[in-house]
């Protein structure tokens, strides 16, 4: 069938089309004066499958992600999504020729598919991007883009790149630093001047600029205390990697447990009387109870799903039962023998657990932050 045809014909019907809806027209409508036959529309299916996770995600999503990390690469600014076809247009008149024009957006998704597949062959690096990936910042990819093409994908350079992007765009969102600043950051990261061939600078010359932009030790540790998040894939990575660092600092080399899920210590729908047993805390308090407290980090742990759903909206004394026990079934394990941060709530907090508690837990968790990201050195 006729790709270029059945989108002509809708689009004079007046359907609503999506931004990937355009530029497939437009590379098509090239792509058919270019290449011979059903070709053309493979072409097009070479570019989108390097993008596509898995087979159930939405194409929109990963395809629109892709075309602006990759304009940014060229621009140095970020073109909107409603203004992405038009872009593409532009990009495709300027070029020699089409062909080239396809040649390179392959490049480009395959180095952008490793990077949202974490399909790398070096394990630190896959570490790092799967890393990323659970902390759910989209716009690190923009220079993880640039760089893995610069620098090469598989290169130590580039590891060691990805690695202080870590770090930084960790601290950069505890801080809760404005992400509409990210962009001019990442600009004056790719226009920075170094000691390389034609300016370009050395792996060590980008980061120590990506370090000299991280908070210091003294507000990444005061910013974590009053953490607090709605976003579940923030909270669920954050709380992974402090589960990791109290288990190895008890010892324990075991692998954290797959299928994890966000457990809110005090329920999200929380009934303050019942809670507090009729002591309520102050107006104030009580005010901004869930964006202060319930939303904390130090409000948070992580629980297999059934459990999570055993302990729900259940009082401090049952929850703590669910941690003790689980679901009584040995293979299975409880959560008190198998998740540190678990063993520890249920440990140091027998009585209750209110908003003194969580603010207790939350300093101290910040101050253990610093150790498990560190401020990047140049190796």
């Amino acid at each position: 069938m006729d790709e270029f045809q059945v989108f002509e014909s809708l689009n004079g019907k007046g359907i609503n089309l999506t931004a990937v809806d355009r530029i497939k027209n437009i590379y098509l409508a090239n792509a058919r004066q270019a290449f011979s036959g059903s070709i053309a529309s493979r072409s097009w299916d070479s570019i989108k499958d390097e993008l596509i996770l898995v087979s159930d995600e939405k194409e929109e999503n990963w395809v629109i992600h892709f075309f602006v990390s990759f304009f940014f690469n060229i621009d140095k600014y970020r073109t909107g999504k409603s203004k992405l076809a038009k872009r593409f247009k532009d990009y495709i008149k300027d070029s020699e020729d089409f062909p080239s024009v396809h040649r390179q957006l392959v490049s480009a998704a395959k180095f952008y598919g490793k990077l949202r597949k974490a399909d790398v062959a070096n394990l630190e690096l896959k570490n790092t991007l799967k890393e990323l990936a659970d902390l759910g910042q989209e716009q690190i990819y923009v220079p993880l883009l640039t760089f893995a093409m610069r620098y090469k994908i598989d290169s130590d350079d580039f590891r060691l790149i990805a690695k202080a992007l870590l770090v930084f765009i960790v601290r950069y969102t505890v801080c809760k630093n404005p992400t509409n600043a990210l962009d001019s950051i990442f600009k004056a990261m790719f226009e920075l001047k170094g000691s390389g061939p034609k300016g370009v600078p050395t792996a060590a010359e980008v980061i120590s600029f990506i370090a000299a932009r991280q908070e210091d030790d003294g507000e990444f540790e005061s910013k974590f205390a009053v953490y607090t998040t709605r976003a579940s894939g923030t909270a669920r990575y954050l709380l992974s990697k402090l589960e990791i660092y109290y288990k190895l600092k008890d010892g324990d080399a075991s692998p954290t447990l797959g299928g994890q899920t966000l457990e809110h210590i005090v329920p999200q729908k929380v009934n303050l009387e019942e809670w507090y047993d009729g002591k309520l805390p102050d107006e104030a308090i009580q005010a901004s109870f869930i964006e202060d407290y319930v939303c904390s980090i130090g409000n948070m742990a992580i629980l297999k799903a059934e459990d999570n759903s055993r302990a729900n909206n259940k009082n401090y004394d049952a929850k703590r039962k669910v941690y003790k026990n689980g679901n009584n079934k040995p293979e299975y394990g409880t959560p008190y023998g198998t998740f540190k941060l678990i063993s520890m709530l249920y440990d140091s907090y027998p009585n209750e657990f209110t908003h003194e508690q969580i603010e207790q837990r939350a300093k101290d968790f910040a101050k253990d932050a610093p150790s498990i990201w560190p401020m990047t050195v140049v190796e």
